[in-house]
């Protein structure tokens, strides 16, 4: 009878009314809890809680017994025994439901003065969570008070209302934003727009000692909403995306970063910091890098090796390139060469070439678009004459295109359209950009012989057959 939660043993058991049987069975737990007060000792029907399975229920039955009054003198002092928490939580549930909220805390005043803070918050935390008992706990210790916010269960049903945020402001101040966050994020529509950006700043410096693990589901919401919000400070939600890339960079979407990218665009600064964060130095050896080195720090090292990594794959506005694919010369020269100049002075201006290798090769390729091919790509990258950068360029062009798929007999028409599409952009370049095509001559050369190499395949494959 109280091995289970619910159990099944009901003749008359309704599938289609749970609570005639939620009823049913505090019947059937009431009659079993009345006999045994009437033929036991009040002491030996509290130790019955050390036999059964499931002691919460066994506690909210007894709370919910005439008898309940005696009986406190021997379950309140529960409160401080670590295994009898189920039992006493169950027992102060079904005394509320018998005799109210309001007689129950009169019941917890005269405790409260016998009992130390951590048990008076706990017995508060068993109780329903009310308007009524938050008023009355604003009166009680700052201990009582932290206890009992500590304890409490953020995971918070029903509809949005001001003791929502109430709770909010509370978990916060003992410390768990990160709970408040996780189970409240179906309210993210509902709640104003600074305590959203505050709660998640205020998360990321949490104790998991008292908070759960971040639910990435809760917080790629949040993010998400902000997004869409006009009143949102562009400044807080930089950071937040900046603080919330490590987690989410492997389930959310680019758009959650958006700031990110755009200030990347626009800022050579962003992109020489991203570089520092991923590459040593040129001159730097491995063997005296970061020696006597704290744990927090190889940390943050690792988180932002991570950012930096994420932004510049994902990476795909060039500055001075705008959605039409226009391209301002003198914005991206000047982009480009404020870049070069910070990462010279950090020993990382290879690295420059090497990115912009990538990035440049991500410009739109659209055979029908008067901006392609791009020349004014092409005169700056023959400007800055660097074999990193054509050769990353080359690889990036590669890499775009991505995997083929193709019948077992089809050969290497796909190939052959391509390099036959990198010949004629090596003969558009020719004379004015040698550098960008030559990176186009080899391009073609490789389809060339990717393509020879299909038809091979092909060839053995109907032979096989």
């Amino acid at each position: 009878m109280f091995d289970e939660f619910s159990p099944r043993f009901l003749e008359d058991r309704d599938d289609e009314d749970p609570y005639k049987n939620i009823k049913a069975l505090a019947d059937i737990r009431g009659k079993a809890v009345k006999e045994w007060l009437d033929n036991l000792s009040l002491k030996e029907v509290v130790n019955v809680r050390k036999m059964v399975a499931e002691p919460s229920e066994y506690g909210r039955a007894l709370g919910l017994s005439d008898a309940a009054e005696g009986l406190n003198d021997l379950v309140f002092p529960l409160l401080s025994v670590k295994e009898d928490q189920k039992f006493i939580n169950g027992y102060i549930q079904g005394l509320e439901s018998k005799i109210g909220e309001e007689k129950l805390l009169e019941l917890f005043e005269v405790l409260n003065d016998k009992i130390p803070e951590e048990e008076a918050s706990l017995f508060l935390h068993y109780m329903r969570s009310t308007e009524t008992l938050f008023k009355y706990l604003a009166n009680k210790s700052d201990g009582i008070q932290k206890g009992y916010w500590i304890k409490f269960n953020a995971h918070l049903f029903g509809p949005y209302n001001e003791t929502t945020l109430f709770i909010l402001k509370k978990l916060k101040s003992v410390g768990r934003a990160l709970d408040a966050l996780n189970g409240t994020w179906h309210y993210a529509k509902e709640m104003p727009t600074g305590i959203i950006q505050d709660m998640l700043m205020e998360s990321m410096k949490c104790s998991l000692e008292i908070n759960g693990r971040i639910d990435l589901l809760a917080f790629e919401s949040y993010l998400e909403e902000l997004h869409q919000r006009t009143d949102a400070d562009e400044e807080k939600l930089f950071q937040l995306e900046w603080l919330f890339l490590p987690l989410l960079r492997n389930q959310a979407s680019k758009s959650l970063f958006r700031l990110l990218f755009e200030r990347l665009q626009k800022d050579p600064e962003l992109f020489v910091d991203l570089l520092t964060f991923l590459y040593r130095s040129e001159s730097e050896d491995e063997s005296e890098m970061y020696e006597d080195e704290s744990d927090d720090n190889v940390e943050i090292r690792k988180d932002n090796a991570f950012r930096a990594f994420y932004l510049l794959k994902e990476w795909d506005t060039i500055p001075g390139v705008d959605k039409e694919g226009n391209i301002d010369k003198e914005a991206l020269r000047e982009w480009v060469s404020h870049a070069l100049q910070l990462a010279k002075e950090k020993d990382r201006e290879k690295f420059v070439y090497s990115h912009l290798g990538e990035l440049f090769a991500k410009y739109p390729e659209r055979r029908d678009d008067p901006h392609w091919p791009p020349v004014a790509l092409f005169e700056l990258m023959e400007e800055l004459n660097s074999d990193k950068l054509f050769l990353n360029y080359n690889i990036g062009l590669f890499n775009k295109r991505g995997f083929t798929t193709r019948g077992g007999y089809d050969g290497g028409d796909i190939e052959r359209y391509n390099a036959e599409y990198f010949e004629e952009l090596k003969n558009q370049c020719l004379p004015l950009y040698p550098h960008i095509a030559k990176v186009f001559e080899d391009l073609a050369n490789q389809y060339k012989q990717m393509a020879k190499d299909m038809d091979d395949q092909a060839t053995i494959a109907k032979l096989d057959y």
